[in-house]
């Protein structure tokens, strides 16, 4: 009970001196930094490594500078909730972490305040492939050129897009040069900073690879698989099916935004053992051609899709050094998409060569032993102690 509640404790120091940074950095105040940092702390941000006060104050204040082009001088809750994550040494040792949402600020002429821009691109992707499937499904329903209708509508909404795109008065500065550190260090490679966890990396990347491939067999498959589970069909029917992609995509994104504050390890654990689950859920209800229960798993299994992913990300989070963030999101996001391809060819050619039922339970154990062995097996993976 007495570690419980020193964690605790611990844990609202933490958020006390994150809201304090965050208060004095984003109101230009730098001076009173020396309230949140020790005479000889150490900070690693995108600025490089800086050690004692006064090379914090000297980087943070250039960093500042560098970042308000507009001359704005304050940006307030831009560091409020954003990716962090701290560790306070000394008798004791506490970690605070925060994932997923980070704030932009606008620029002019743009009289925008701030953006949640990782919710705003979870919301996004999720509200855009959820979308198709009841597009799909309106024009079957109403017998309006169901196999040229959508694509049509799509591709002029891609065409908007575009020609919204080249409207957006872009700025000149799109890229920013990281400057060095005020001590004059160089700035280390990825390969440099990422040494000791690269196995890490590698084992979420693989984790993500497994999720986003049964993401991918229920989008493209799950229609086919409840079809299935019919005794009698008929374009309606068709119609109904279209919705289970939008069920699962809706399930998967709501619950990454109530998941983005769960504990990373937690997250992923009961999200691979979730998918599993609605999985076998699935599997039995092709046996027993149960549509409501294969409908019922299905946003189950979307549950466990998002949790895990969710946690994933936390993970890569606290793996990504700032300086190399983008470089290791695009191999992390890269790893995600092959899985998504592996997973809907190799379900393809299993569905041809065994059936439906069969090929489902020849995935369900690969899944099953593929997360058992990268959330349960020797040096599992979790956010890594700095």
């Amino acid at each position: 009970m007495e570690n419980a509640i020193q964690q605790l404790i611990d844990r609202e120091a933490i958020r006390d001196l994150r809201t304090l940074y965050a208060h004095h950095l984003d109101g230009n105040n730098i001076q009173a930094l020396s309230e949140v940092f020790a005479a000889d702390a150490v900070v690693e941000v995108t600025v490089g490594k800086m050690e004692g006060i006064e090379a914090i104050k000297s980087g943070l204040q250039e960093a500042f500078a560098l970042y308000d082009r507009d001359n704005r001088r304050s940006f307030p809750f831009m560091h409020a909730i954003t990716n962090h994550w701290i560790k306070l040494t000394g008798p004791d040792t506490a970690e605070g972490r925060c994932y997923l949402i980070d704030f932009e600020t606008a620029s002019k002429p743009d009289p925008n305040p701030l953006l949640l821009l990782g919710l705003l691109a979870t919301v996004s992707f999720t509200s855009g492939a959820a979308l198709g499937p009841v597009l799909s499904s309106a024009a079957i329903a109403v017998d309006f050129y169901p196999t040229l209708s959508p694509f049509v509508l799509n591709a002029c909404l891609a065409i908007l897009t575009a020609i919204g795109l080249c409207r957006v008065q872009w700025s000149g500065e799109v890229v920013h040069h990281i400057p060095k550190a005020s001590d004059g260090s160089v700035r280390l490679t990825l390969d440099e900073q990422m040494r000791g966890s690269w196995r890490a990396f590698t084992r979420i990347s693989l984790i993500l690879v497994v999720a986003w491939s049964v993401g991918s067999v229920f989008v493209a498959l799950g229609p086919s698989m409840i079809i299935s589970t019919l005794t009698e069909v008929s374009a309606h029917s068709h119609a109904s099916a279209g919705l289970l992609v939008t069920a699962f995509q809706a399930t998967a994104g709501i619950t990454q935004f109530f998941c983005r504050r769960v504990r990373p390890e937690l997250a992923m654990g009961s999200g691979g053992a979730l998918i599993c689950a609605a999985w076998v859920g699935c599997l039995v209800a092709l046996y027993v051609h149960q549509p409501s229960i294969f409908v019922l798993f299905t946003v189950l299994a979307g549950v466990g899709y998002g949790a895990t992913f969710v946690g994933a990300m936390g993970v890569f989070t606290s793996l990504a050094p700032g300086t190399h963030r983008a470089a290791l999101g695009s191999l992390f996001y890269l790893a995600g998409y092959l899985g998504s391809a592996i997973g809907i060819i190799g379900m393809g050619a299993l569905v041809d060569a065994l059936g439906m039922e069969n090929a489902s339970a020849v995935m369900l154990g690969v899944v099953a032993m593929s997360l058992g062995y990268l959330l349960l097996g020797k040096d599992r993976v979790g956010v890594p102690k700095k």
